[in-house]
């Protein structure tokens, strides 16, 4: 936005910049208050501006120096540092695991009302955990780390187009077609050992009632 005050056609009104620099630091408020905006008025022409001026606080510079160190407190005075560091890290991978166990995987809430019940649903949440471990733990040795909720998102995004032929007043042929993978599904699918043809399904079914309105 600065640059474009001195590009002709561009927005240099002083009024207009301000209302754009409001928005955006409404916009980014998270980050904003780390700054201090400035429109400066046109020396020649006080409804124009000249330049914004964009200052870090110097507070938040002293912050940002610390950033990234932390302390680890343990009892075990004859652990390697690698050692403490890698059961810090396994501790939150612990953590992420009951997270994925509660949302993803649907541990929780519980609509039961009988042991069975209740034995059946845990079962069967602890046996998917163990399904997202082995796929997780195969990524892993591949340098993929992603959570299980992130693969599961950028996994969705693979589609399947369907197509609905009529044959005759009784049947019709649908065509299931597997969009092409995206580089990063494709890697997955590879280290999975999922074979990456574009699947077609070809199948005949009855065609559904049409639906008479009601009056």
């Amino acid at each position: 936005m600065n640059a474009g005050i001195a590009i002709p056609g561009r927005p240099n009104n002083y009024g207009v910049i301000l209302r754009k620099v409001g928005r955006l630091i409404e916009e980014h408020k998270k980050v904003a208050h780390q700054y201090e905006i400035q429109v400066v008025k046109s020396r020649k022409n006080e409804n124009l501006a000249e330049k914004i001026v964009l200052t870090r606080r110097s507070a938040y510079d002293e912050c940002t120096e610390a950033f990234s160190g932390y302390v680890l407190r343990t009892s075990h005075t004859e652990w390697s540092c690698k050692d403490i560091a890698r059961t810090y890290w396994r501790l939150g991978e612990i953590e992420r695991a009951f997270r994925t166990m509660k949302s993803d995987l649907g541990l929780r809430p519980l609509y039961h009302n009988t042991d069975e019940q209740i034995e059946a649903h845990l079962f069967l949440s602890i046996l998917a955990f163990h399904v997202v471990h082995f796929i997780r733990t195969k990524l892993g040795r591949k340098q993929i780390t992603e959570s299980w909720g992130t693969l599961k998102v950028r996994l969705n995004e693979h589609t399947r187009v369907t197509t609905v032929l009529p044959e005759n007043e009784t049947h019709c042929l649908l065509f299931h077609q597997d969009r092409d993978l995206k580089p990063f599904q494709r890697k997955i699918f590879q280290i999975m050992g999922i074979s990456l043809d574009n699947h077609t399904l070809r199948r005949k079914v009855k065609r559904p009632k049409k639906e008479t309105p009601e009056m």
